[in-house]
């Protein structure tokens, strides 16, 4: 995949989906990842490695949960995302 495809489909995680404190930028390019590190094998295989990588990719998002605490930003960090300051 081109970096500027990748770029501009990464850029909104940043802070936890456009700034809103939910679901930490690390978590969601972890999740993305895995779909990418499996993409040759998605587009040879279809479905069934589809279903395989989202479970993965939960599974990867319970790991991050337990070891982390949390997978939202705003639980991590303490932060206002909307405040400055």
């Amino acid at each position: 995949m081109p970096d500027d495809t990748m770029l501009k489909g990464f850029t909104g995680f940043e802070g936890g989906c456009v700034a809103g404190g939910s679901t930490c930028g690390v978590v969601t390019a972890g999740a993305m990842g895995i779909a990418l590190k499996n993409e040759a094998r998605i587009r040879e295989a279809g479905e069934a490695v589809q279903r395989q990588v989202l479970i993965d990719a939960g599974e990867y998002v319970r790991w991050f949960t337990e070891n982390y605490g949390s997978c939202f930003c705003r639980h991590r960090t303490g932060c206002d995302f909307y405040t400055i300051g």
